[in-house]
Order: C-alpha cells, then sequence, then structure tokens
C-alpha cells in the first residue's frame, strides 16, 4: 500500500463529517426559519381574532385562511393548520369560543376588559360598602 492510499484513507472520513456537519446545521437552520414562520402565522391569527371577532361577528376557518393569507401573503396555510394554531392559541389560554352550526365551525373572541379574579376584586368592596343603597 502507497502513501497516496493511505492519505485518501485520512482525507475520506473528515470530508464526510464536514458534510455531515454542514447538513446538520442546514436542518438547525431550517427548523428554527420554520419555528419563526409558526409563530409570525400565529400571532398574525391571534391578532385576526381580536381585530375581526366579536360576540355578533364570527369567521370560519376558511374565512380565517383567507385572513391569514392576505395578512401574509407567502402564507401557505390549510384549514388543518388553522385548527392546529387554534388549539395551540387555546392552550395559551386565549379563549377561543367555538360555534358548530348547520354550515360548519365558527370561532370568535370574547375581549374581555377584566378578568374573573379582577372583577371579583372590584365588586367585592362595592357590595360590602355599608354606604351605598339600593
Amino acid at each position: 500500500m502507497g502513501t497516496g492510499d493511505l492519505s485518501q484513507f485520512l482525507i475520506f472520513p473528515y470530508e464526510n463529517e464536514q458534510q455531515n456537519d454542514s447538513k446538520l446545521l442546514t436542518k438547525l437552520w431550517s427548523d428554527h426559519v420554520s419555528e419563526a414562520k409558526t409563530g409570525r402565522r400565529l400571532l398574525a391569527l391571534k391578532e385576526i381574532f381580536l381585530r375581526d371577532t366579536d360576540e355578533n361577528n364570527q369567521l370560519s376557518i376558511k374565512e380565517l385562511v383567507e385572513k391569514l393569507k392576505i395578512e401574509i401573503p407567502d402564507c401557505t396555510a390549510d384549514g388543518k393548520t388553522i385548527k392546529r394554531y387554534i388549539q395551540t392559541l387555546r392552550a395559551t389560554d386565549f379563549d377561543i369560543i367555538e360555534n358548530i352550526g348547520k354550515y360548519g365551525e365558527y370561532f370568535i373572541v370574547i375581549k374581555r376588559l377584566f378578568e374573573n379574579y379582577q372583577l371579583r376584586l372590584l365588586i367585592d368592596p362595592i357590595l360590602s360598602a355599608r354606604f351605598i343603597t339600593e
């Protein structure tokens, strides 16, 4: 075996490690970009809910997809993705109410000025005040 054979044996494993590292970095970067896109979509969907829904205005999955595509033009979300995002928002204590009607599912967000515990803190002193008459 000559020295040329030995040098080829030593160089190739190192080059393969560089290629593997490069692939790993590429995968990590694409995962990071994917998470950033998902976060941006979640925030946009939350903003759509807050801006466009209330007790009198509900949005279907199809309408949510359309509005999200207007907010983020390069968005490729579909109905399943929107439902997954809704589950994620619900998991973070964002109140999304689902109405299932004759024509499908509709979603609304009830905007609350105060949380329940804050209302109790405001109401309890008023109810216990003796100087307030009916």
